[in-house]
């Protein structure tokens, strides 16, 4: 429902429509409505069985993407140096580059029963390890500049 809720704000104020904000949402929204798909009727044909999987793949993917997108994007607004900009960009091609093998997936049916395809233990943890080095990355970064911040706050004379 926050998702939702977070799209109708997006597009009922057009100033401050951020497009990646936009493609977080739809991306969860997408994931949530085909994952409800799936428990709904888990006995469908092959075609439809498909389409409920990449459509799960799809939003799960654009959510992972364009949220890393978002929280990189932040750290450059908020303190955007070129060791940043380009630990940044690194950072986000390798995490699209892991979502490659997750749009190849092709769902299996087992007596008449959806399955979506599980991905061996490298492409799996490696995507899982990634985000959280972009989490260390981000949050190490986040605590650098706020404690900067906050040692110039006390430096600065208070005039009263």
């Amino acid at each position: 429902m926050i998702t939702l809720h977070h799209l109708v704000i997006l597009f009922k104020a057009p100033k401050t429509l951020n497009w990646i904000k936009a493609a977080v949402n739809a991306g969860n929204l997408l994931r949530f409505f085909a994952i409800f798909l799936s428990f709904l009727e888990p006995s469908v044909e092959f075609v439809p069985c498909a389409v409920i999987n990449y459509a799960s793949t799809l939003g799960n993917v654009t959510f992972r993407v364009s949220f890393t997108a978002f929280l990189l994007l932040e750290l450059r607004n908020l303190y955007g140096n070129k060791r940043d900009k380009q630990i940044s960009l690194f950072l986000f091609m390798l995490r699209f580059l892991c979502t490659v093998p997750e749009l190849a997936n092709v769902p299996l049916k087992r007596n008449d029963i959806c399955y979506a395809r599980k991905f061996n233990a490298i492409i799996t943890n490696s995507g899982i390890i990634l985000d959280l080095l972009i989490i260390l990355f981000l949050a190490v970064r986040f605590i650098q500049i706020l404690r900067k911040a906050y040692s110039s706050i006390l430096e600065r004379p208070i005039n009263l």
